[in-house]
């Protein structure tokens, strides 16, 4: 705190100081006449250190004119991580639960009235347009490249090497 006292204070921090010296003036800690020498030097202040000469004896007069300490920085956000890539098996499990679930509300739908049951076949519109994705996405096999013979040189009890 001492070495805020050189620093310069503000128009906030002049009354800041201005009312604890009007709150011990209410206080019957300070007399009228000390009120408006006490003031004109707040008033007149360049630094904290000035602001604290005129509230110094006053009880935590000089606390609550300095400026509270900074408060501490905020949290960093967690790292944002890339959302990885559903494996083949996970996207296709996920694809038959909800056509399975889909179908079996539209089945549930044409026993509750049968009149309706040629109308409209709903879960195609979620079956055939998610399943082409899934097919183009992981309907062809994708062959690596085969890998190439090894660059060692043969050991020399092996027969291939020629020795």
């Amino acid at each position: 705190m001492a070495d805020l006292r050189g620093l310069r204070c503000g128009d906030e921090d002049r009354e800041r100081a201005a009312a604890v010296i009007r709150q011990a003036l209410a206080e019957g800690r300070l007399g009228l006449d000390e009120l408006d020498p006490r003031l004109d030097g707040v008033y007149a202040a360049r630094t904290y250190g000035e602001l604290c000469q005129q509230v110094a004896d006053i009880p935590g007069g000089p606390e609550r004119v300095l400026p509270a300490p900074p408060a501490p920085p905020a949290p960093s956000p967690a790292p944002v991580t890339r959302h990885r890539r559903r494996t083949p098996r996970q996207a296709i499990r996920a694809y038959l639960t909800t056509v399975a679930c889909c179908w079996g509300l539209w089945a549930f739908s044409v026993a509750a009235s049968p009149q309706h049951a040629a109308e409209a076949i709903w879960p195609l519109w979620v079956t055939v347009p998610w399943g082409m994705v899934l097919l183009s996405r992981y309907g062809r096999r994708r062959t690596e490249p085969p890998s190439p013979p090894s660059a060692l040189p043969p050991s020399p009890g092996d027969p291939r090497a020629g020795w």
